[in-house]
């Protein structure tokens, strides 16, 4: 039988395949055999939590083995979320709805990247699902795969307070997701709302308070509410501060809801005047005894289960004490502010205490370098200075202070006058000791705008008797006081008056000297300032002795040379040693042509005279060290000293004569 044409061609065809088949199942074969690569797929997001309309950054680490010969990754977004920024050698499959990269025929490392952004109404977690293909063999991308809504939420009110006596509250929630409310107090009770999903309101209640003022908070989603409870009573102040001596103060009580109370002392040196049980609202006054210790003590007052504390500073131990500085006027409030300024002017460190006193002789205590006591004690090292500044805060009081220490000191008190907050005035007056008699120069005019003030403290523990005479310029007396102020000064108590108070009835236009003398025991402490025109200045205080006066009293000329020649002219009188002080020869006084006092002593260490010149309105003192070398001759240093309590400067020779201008 004779083959077609078309017989031919079918057989061939079908052994064609036959081969091809042969071949395509020894290719799969060996791409099973040859081809074994495998690799890893890890995913994350670029945030914990997704927005619905924000965008979400997904990456895809990939990493094959060394034999991997070709890889591919595909990854497939919660549905209806959309995607953009599909990095280098990826695509997106809109029919599938999956990211696709690939096939990269290697076996580098690659991390790959996109943005998937889910809808503005989306809820729910967000589930991703993928694969990565290493050489034909499937791998499900691992690590993050699903993130779950932010959830936003808010609550109003965030804190609430409340009285002492049992009491409810609410707070709102606003919220799009789950969320829970716990309290973290015991005194707080969640009534309903412990849990929610969306918008919601959280109740609360809370306990009776009989103690004092508390707070608690509940956590609501997170956030935090604020609970504020005030104690069924409440006290103010909660403590106070008393000098050593005897003193009294008080306490406000307030009581929810006109509940009862009693107030109890805890100690022996405190004592309840009154107040000692209440209905409602009350005061609890106290007394404290005197400190009798050198050390301070503390106390406490129970006022409705409330603790007031008593603080009261000790008494100064100055026993030890060899030197006294004092400042017979103190001022402060109303405008009025003073600064005491101590200088050690030896090498060693003095160590003492400040003291400062009422007019009627007790322990004043006041603000002084932000600290409230009657008392300072301070150490001041060789040639150092310390500063006392009282605050001037509320009205007007005065008295005086001493300063107990255990060498010599000097200082300085500066009043300074404000107001608006502006400085308008300051005088500087000395340091001064103990005295038993004095003289001040006196002057009245007609107009009564020139007064001469006169501050008087009692320096000893006993009360004290000064009297008081004027004498015109002829040396007699024309009028003594008859002003009780004067007749019994309390122990450490001070009168500050003017001399026209003191003598009412003195005559207009005049001029002459204001004298005053200790009657019988005791010593006194003085300063002088005159008011002329408004304006404050000092005038030195003498304490006379009129046979020794004649030695030295009147005009000196020193000579010295600082910058070129200098000279001052310096009115100095001479006294005796002050009541107490019989190791001193004496001290001296004086002023310049500006009235401008000074005040100087022999200095032992030094075997020198030394008279100090402040001038507090430029903040600045002259020195003068010197030992007389004649009946009307001196010789030694001058030194500068600016500011007023910083170091000396260096020696500037000097001479000096008696003369008369």
């Amino acid at each position: 039988m004779q083959k077609t044409h078309t017989d031919v061609g079918a057989g061939k065809l079908r052994i064609l395949i036959q081969n091809l088949l042969v071949l395509v199942i020894s290719l799969s074969v060996f791409s099973y055999s040859a081809l074994a690569g495998t690799g890893s797929a890890a995913s994350s997001f670029a945030a914990s939590c997704y927005t619905p309309g924000a965008g979400l950054g997904v990456s895809i680490a990939v990493t094959p083995d060394a034999s991997t010969q070709n890889y591919a990754v595909e990854d497939a977004p919660p549905s209806g979320w959309t995607v953009s920024n599909i990095s280098i050698g990826g695509s997106f499959d809109d029919v599938n709805k999956k990211v696709k990269w690939g096939p990269f025929f290697d076996n580098s490392a690659r991390t790959l990247s996109y943005t998937a952004t889910p809808p503005v109404g989306s809820s729910g977690d967000g589930s991703f699902d993928g694969v990565a293909s290493f050489d034909g063999s499937n791998a499900p991308i691992t690590g993050a795969r699903v993130i779950t809504k932010c959830c936003s939420p808010s609550i109003s009110p965030t804190s609430r307070s409340h009285e002492g006596g049992t009491d409810t509250g609410s707070i709102s929630v606003t919220s799009d997701c789950n969320w829970t409310a716990a309290s973290n107090a015991s005194w707080i009770t969640i009534s309903s709302g412990e849990s929610g999903s969306g918008n919601g309101t959280v109740t609360y209640s809370v306990g009776e308070n009989t103690g004092s003022s508390r707070t608690g908070t509940i956590t609501i989603a997170n956030k935090t509410f604020t609970v504020i409870q005030s104690g069924l009573y409440s006290i103010s102040p909660l403590s106070r501060s008393h000098g050593p001596n005897a003193e009294t103060g008080s306490v406000s009580v307030t009581a929810y809801q006109s509940a009862n109370w009693v107030a109890s002392s805890g100690s022996a040196w405190i004592t309840i005047t009154s107040g000692s049980s209440g209905t409602g609202d009350g005061t609890v006054n106290y007394s404290v005894s005197a400190n009798p210790d050198t050390s301070n003590r503390t106390g406490t007052i129970t006022i409705a289960g409330l603790t007031f504390t008593v603080t009261q500073a000790g008494t100064a131990d100055i026993s030890q004490a060899a030197f006294t500085v004092i400042f017979p006027q103190i001022a402060d409030g109303g405008g009025y502010q003073t600064t005491i300024t101590l200088s050690n002017p030896g090498q060693d460190t003095v160590t003492g205490t400040l003291l400062f006193y009422t007019p009627s002789g007790t322990a004043w205590s006041l603000s002084v370098n932000s600290s409230v006591n009657s008392q300072f004690a301070f150490s001041i090292p060789g040639s150092g200075s310390k500063r006392f500044v009282t605050s001037g805060a509320g009205s007007i009081a005065t008295g005086w202070a001493s300063v107990e220490s255990i060498d010599t000191l000097s200082g300085v008190a500066t009043y300074e006058i404000r107001s608006g907050g502006k400085l308008t005035e300051s005088v500087g007056v000395l340091g001064t000791g103990p005295i038993k008699r004095f003289t001040v120069p006196l002057e009245r005019d007609s107009e009564s705008t020139f007064g001469v003030g006169l501050a008087l403290a009692n320096t000893g523990s006993d009360p004290l008797t000064v009297n008081l005479w004027v004498m015109d310029e002829a040396g007699e007396v024309i009028q003594t006081s008859s002003d009780s102020d004067y007749q019994n000064i309390p122990a450490h108590g001070y009168v500050a008056k003017f001399a026209s108070q003191a003598f009412p009835s003195l005559p207009s236009d005049f001029k002459g000297t204001l004298m005053g003398e200790v009657s019988g025991e005791g010593a006194m402490a003085v300063i002088s300032l005159i008011l002329k025109d408004g304006v404050q200045s000092a005038v030195p205080v003498t304490d006379f002795s009129p046979s020794l006066n004649k030695e030295i009293a009147g005009w000196w000329e020193f000579h010295f040379d600082w910058s070129g020649p200098e000279e001052d002219h310096l009115y100095m009188g001479w006294a005796a040693a002050p009541a107490g002080y019989s190791d001193v020869p004496g001290v001296i006084w004086g002023t310049d042509d500006n009235l401008d006092p000074s005040y100087g002593y022999w200095d032992e260490a030094l075997d020198s005279w030394v008279l100090v010149h402040p001038v507090p309105r430029d903040n600045y003192s002259d020195v003068y060290m010197f030992n007389f070398t004649g009946a009307d001759t001196v010789s030694g240093c001058h030194y500068h000293q600016e500011p007023m309590d910083g170091p000396l400067g260096e020696c500037h020779p000097l001479n000096g004569e008696h003369y008369v201008d």
